[in-house]
C-alpha cells in the first residue's frame, strides 16, 4: 500500500471513527470520507500528504507538502467537498493543515503547498492557527479531532476567534488548553 493510501487511514485515526468514515481509499490524491460535522454530514474528496522540508533553502523556517506529481490534479465529485490536508508530528503531537480544494480543482501541474514552521507549532499549542500566503490563502493548522469544525469552516467562509476554538475543542472531548497556550 502507497504512503498517500496509508494516510486515508491514518486520518481515520488522528481524527476519530465516531466522526470521519472512510468511503473509498482511492489514491490518498484524494480518498473519500464522510465527515460528520455539527449541522450534518458532508461528503470529502481529501487530497492527502505529509508535510516535509522545503527543500527551497527555507527549512528552517518553512515546510510544504505536495501532489503526488504533474498530471495529478485536485479532484471532486458533484456532492463532494474538496480539500488539501497535509500530515505533520512536531515533538510527537499531531497537527493538521488544511488548504481549499476549491481552487485547485483539475489543476493538473505540480502544486507545492508551503507553510510556516510556526504554523504547524502553533496549531498544536493553540489547537487553531490560520496562516495567509503571500498569494491570499488561508491555510490553517489544527488538532485533528477538529477535522469537522475545519470543514463546517471552510465551506462557509469563515475566520474563527479564540474562544470559538476553544468551544470547538470542548465539543470535540479535547482537554482545553490552559490559558497561556
Amino acid at each position: 500500500m502507497t504512503l498517500r493510501k496509508q494516510l486515508a487511514y491514518k486520518l481515520v485515526d488522528w481524527v476519530g471513527a465516531d466522526r470521519l468514515q472512510l468511503i473509498q481509499v482511492g489514491s490518498g490524491w484524494p480518498s473519500h470520507f464522510k465527515c460528520q460535522t455539527e449541522t450534518g454530514s458532508v461528503i470529502l474528496s481529501a487530497h492527502l500528504g505529509n508535510i516535509g522540508l522545503s527543500k527551497r533553502k527555507r527549512d528552517a523556517y518553512e515546510r510544504r507538502f505536495q501532489n503526488p506529481g504533474q498530471g495529478c490534479p485536485v479532484l471532486a465529485e458533484k456532492d463532494e467537498f474538496p480539500i488539501l490536508l497535509g500530515f505533520a508530528e512536531v515533538a510527537k503531537k499531531r497537527v493538521l493543515v488544511g488548504m481549499d480544494g476549491i481552487k485547485r480543482l483539475n489543476r493538473a501541474t505540480r502544486q507545492s503547498l508551503f507553510m510556516p514552521v510556526n504554523l504547524l507549532t502553533d496549531g498544536i499549542a493553540k489547537g487553531w492557527a490560520e496562516h495567509e500566503s503571500t498569494v491570499k490563502e488561508r491555510i490553517v493548522a489544527f488538532l485533528p479531532p477538529l477535522l469537522p469544525f475545519f470543514v463546517e469552516v471552510y465551506r462557509e467562509g469563515h475566520t474563527v476567534s479564540t474562544k470559538e476554538v476553544r468551544a470547538a475543542l470542548k465539543d470535540a472531548g479535547v482537554k482545553p488548553l490552559p490559558p497561556d497556550a
